[in-house]
């Protein structure tokens, strides 16, 4: 099974709600194993306790958890359905790649600001 992420509109009103109730559900299959999927706000945490019909509530494969947090929701779904045949070990150099690139960028900005306002105690 290659999936890592179900949206909230396609897990909930199929056989995986149950996981509404628990917070996650695990997902067996002969290839992989057993996987292990959280219920996951839109920032990455776990969600606990009633689900809130406006805001985003997927299902995240739990290797894959720290990608969403890091990437966000949106960027962490487009990365994953640009890629559908990719393994998960392709995707996870590609998720891995991504961070990196946003890592730089953010120090980038970070030292183009830092250039625009020079402060008197570096």
């Amino acid at each position: 099974m290659k999936t890592i992420v179900i949206a909230k509109e396609a897990w909930l009103c199929s056989q995986l709600s149950i996981a509404k109730y628990s917070g996650g559900i695990d997902i067996s299959d002969e290839e992989n194993g057993t996987r292990h999927f959280l219920v996951v706000d839109e920032k990455g945490q776990p969600y606990h306790g009633k689900l809130i019909p406006s805001a985003p509530a997927d299902l995240v494969d739990k290797e894959f958890i720290p990608f969403y947090r890091k990437l966000g929701r949106d960027k962490f779904i487009s990365l994953v359905s640009r890629e559908p045949l990719a393994s998960r070990k392709g995707l996870k150099q590609i998720l891995s790649a991504e961070v990196l690139e946003e890592k730089a960028d953010k120090a980038a900005k970070e030292e183009e600001l830092k250039a625009r306002q020079p402060s008197l105690f570096d």
